[in-house]
């Protein structure tokens, strides 16, 4: 949907600061042409990015795609994840034995690991620091750890298979997960300048019957990207259940995968049109949505020599939602459905929904009470 600021974000917009000038992408080139994972102050500065958090849902898409307390889809999705209580799940390998036929299982799984603090180090110890705990990603400045990101993918995977379209309505596209990094490829200044690249830990893509095949294919152009964090993203530690705390290297990453959806899904039409993009964020146990609207005019801008000082991209975050408490799981699963449902309504501002829209509308029927 297209944003507009309201006053208080733009009040926000004033209190940054940001420069009077226009960027200029020839200046800046050699310090901003890094990888996505390493972006920082000065992007979020040069792309003039306005951040907004704790955003209502209604902030991020339109909330009346968000389901209702007796939607059919929604209903039997949350009675299974609301099952485990904070407790079994911090206990999971006494009491997983007692959830072996609810369909989120490997999502508890994954998230009672990421529920556990860290091995004890002691200062002065000779012991080297285990294997795993070295091993960093390739989409995460702070290297995510396969837990988190395996218990969002695995929330979101239910969520696509219980709403993906009947058969029997001949429907051409379905809306489906990558459990696989998806690398972004993003443009910034004019042609000629190096190629910087962003990578998603999987994400939400179309999926269509490939020519020649009998089975489903994701496109490489993803709708949602996914970013799975430790606990303590950015370098910055927090203590259990506490908010995460604002840094910029976090919103760099974030900054840089949404502009890698855009540039990818710009790429896909002759004509330059307004592209909106979506992140989904897990850092350890919390979770939270990620939109930012990207004009026409600030991608022509972005792609060439100068950003005029009066274009802003306005990032917009929700609060974080705690995965551990059946509170946060409802919420969680609530917001991710009706972003799905969102890009199954054909309404999304993205280049691969506008091409599909027809397919996607004469075929998907929204589950109703």
């Amino acid at each position: 949907m297209a944003y507009q600021p309201s006053r208080q974000d733009r009040s926000v917009r004033l209190s940054l600061n940001l420069p009077d000038e226009d960027t200029n992408f020839d200046e800046l080139a050699p310090r901003l042409h890094v990888r996505g994972s390493a972006w920082n102050r000065e992007h979020i500065t040069a792309l003039r990015v306005v951040p907004l958090d704790e955003c209502p849902i209604s902030k991020i898409y339109p909330a009346g795609y968000l389901p209702r307390p007796n939607d059919p889809a929604f209903r039997p999705l949350k009675e299974l994840l609301l099952e485990p209580s904070p407790e079994q799940l911090m206990q999971w390998s006494s009491n997983s034995r007692l959830f072996d036929s609810n369909i989120f299982v490997d999502f508890f799984s994954a998230l009672s690991r990421s529920m556990k603090t860290a091995n004890l180090s002691i200062p002065g110890s000779t012991r080297a620091p285990s294997a795993a705990a070295s091993q960093s990603p390739s989409s995460d400045e702070d290297g995510p750890e396969s837990h988190p990101q395996t218990a969002i993918l695995s929330l979101i995977n239910q969520i696509a298979i219980r709403l993906s379209p009947r058969p029997t309505l001949g429907a051409c596209y379905t809306i489906g997960v990558i459990t696989t990094d998806m690398r972004l490829k993003l443009e910034l200044g004019p042609p000629g300048l190096d190629q910087i690249s962003a990578n998603s830990d999987g994400g939400i893509a179309l999926f269509g019957r490939g020519a020649g095949t009998s089975s489903d294919r994701p496109s490489d152009v993803p709708l949602v990207a996914v970013q799975a964090k430790r606990r303590h993203a950015g370098g910055l530690h927090r203590g259990t259940g506490q908010p995460e705390r604002f840094n910029y290297k976090t919103l760099g990453q974030e900054v840089a995968e949404l502009l890698g959806i855009a540039c990818e899904q710009d790429r896909l039409l002759n004509r330059r049109e307004d592209q909106e993009a979506f992140l989904i964020s897990i850092h350890g146990t919390q979770v939270r949505l990620v939109a930012a609207y990207f004009t026409a005019d600030y991608l022509h801008a972005v792609k060439s020599k100068f950003l005029p000082a009066d274009q802003y991209l306005w990032v917009r975050r929700t609060r974080a939602m705690e995965l551990k408490s059946r509170q946060g799981r409802e919420e969680a699963l609530r917001n991710i459905m009706g972003l799905v449902y969102y890009l199954y309504s054909g309404e999304a501002k993205m280049n691969q929904i506008r091409l599909t829209k027809s397919q996607l509308q004469a075929t998907y029927e929204k589950p109703r009470p």
